[in-house]
This record gives structure tokens, C-alpha cells and sequence, in this order.
């Protein structure tokens, strides 16, 4: 249960995928957005902070392992580059090994 703060009203976290009751103890993802400023010493205050929706565990486990296999989540920009010239380098090396062994 959760309470909204303003009001006092208890709720139930509830999974929006599967919507089922997320209960105390349980582990839950949470999507939130925040109003924040940065502050000279290079720190972040936060001003507000809005919770949007919650996932179970179990959902959220389930959306990141299809973004994974659909390749909506990917990792950008040049690191990623670079790790797959090193997997490239890796498997004609491998290739060329399990060549000369036959």
C-alpha cells in the first residue's frame, strides 16, 4: 500500500502491464519524472517528483528481454562500435584457429 501524501488516501501499487497487486515486500519498477535544478556545487536538487506508473517484477523482466531480442534497446554511439569491431576481430580470429585444427 502507498500513500499519495497530499490527501493521505492509501492505495494498492498496482502492475500496470499485468495488472496485478504489487504487495509490501515485493520488488517493483517505478517510472517517475522530476522538476529538478542544478545547483552550483554541480549537485541536482530536486524540486518535485511525480511517480507515473509501476511494473512487478516479473513485467519488467519481460519488456527489457523484448526490447533486447526486438533491438529497440540498443547500446549507441562508439563504444558500441568498438565492441563489435573487437567481437568481429574475436570471431575471425576463433574462425581462423578451428580452420587450421582441421
Amino acid at each position: 500500500m502507498g500513500n499519495n501524501g497530499s490527501s493521505g488516501e492509501m492505495f494498492d501499487f498496482v502492475c500496470f502491464r499485468c495488472r496485478s497487486t504489487i504487495k509490501p515486500g515485493e520488488k517493483m519498477f517505478t517510472m517517475s519524472v522530476s522538476l529538478e535544478t542544478p545547483e552550483d556545487d554541480g549537485t541536482v536538487n530536486v524540486n518535485e517528483n511525480y511517480a507515473i506508473s509501476s511494473l512487478c517484477l516479473g513485467c519488467a523482466s519481460v519488456i527489457l528481454v523484448e526490447a533486447v531480442l526486438d533491438k529497440k534497446l540498443t547500446m549507441p554511439g562508439p563504444l558500441f562500435e568498438e565492441l563489435e569491431e573487437r567481437r568481429g576481430i574475436i570471431l575471425k580470429n576463433w574462425n581462423k584457429e578451428e580452420e587450421n585444427n582441421k
